[in-house]
């Protein structure tokens, strides 16, 4: 007898024929009943309707490799696994802590550019400074991250 799962039914079948099937009931007991010939067309009909759409997946999987646009696109919206997703948070933290470690007001200029995206003018506004002596302050202390970086 040759086993199959369709949509959570186990179907057993003999010599291309369908003939017994289970499920699992809402108490958990193991269900049993004979396959008629309208449950076998209906199991059938569900079978072929499974393996049109795994084609179809395989189909269009298979162009979209060959397409250099799409392949590109599913490369940038793939999953990060766990690992890379802590080492990318760890990362932003150890940046974090470096910039704190910064003097006083260069390091909230850094913070404030990096990680907020405040413009120079904006940050010259808050501070009431010019946007030149921003723009310096924050270059020297994307220096002195950089250098720090560079050492590990």
């Amino acid at each position: 007898m040759k086993k199959e799962i369709i949509d959570g039914y186990e179907i057993y079948s003999e010599n291309g024929k369908m003939k017994v099937g289970f499920f699992q009931d809402y108490n958990g007991k193991r269900q049993c009943f004979v396959i008629g010939e309208d449950l076998e067309i209906e199991f059938t009909a569900r079978k072929r309707e499974k393996f049109r759409e795994e084609n179809e997946e395989r189909r269009h999987l298979d162009v979209s490799i060959n397409n250099e646009y799409t392949f590109e696109t599913r490369m940038m919206h793939k999953e990060k696994s766990a690992e890379i997703k802590v080492i990318d948070k760890l990362s932003v933290e150890n940046i974090k802590n470096e910039i704190y470690k910064l003097p006083y007001p260069q390091n909230i200029r850094v913070y404030l550019h990096l990680f907020k995206e405040y413009s120079f003018v904006e940050i010259a506004k808050i501070e009431n400074r010019n946007k030149s002596a921003i723009k310096r302050s924050v270059d020297a202390g994307i220096q002195k991250l950089r250098k720090k970086f560079t050492n590990f």
